[in-house]
């Protein structure tokens, strides 16, 4: 980004003290989280394997229902 989001570091370090303190965690469990890599949604528990098998019976009913052949 060219335009910085906060106008000076006091400002930015409010925030993060103020975002810490609400979800109950240390600066430091920040900082580590914030330099850490990033991770991909696939990593965490989701509903991926479920959407693509709702979307395999849908076909396959969608198919039948037409009367299209299987």
């Amino acid at each position: 980004m060219e335009t910085p989001l906060y106008p000076n570091e006091v400002e930015l370090n409010n925030d993060i003290e103020y975002f810490v303190k609400k979800i109950g965690i240390t600066r430091s469990e920040f900082d580590a989280v914030m330099s850490s890599p990033p991770d991909r949604h696939e990593n965490f528990p989701n509903e991926d394997n479920l959407n693509r098998r709702f979307d395999q019976v849908s076909e396959f009913l969608r198919k039948l229902v037409s009367g299209k052949q299987l």
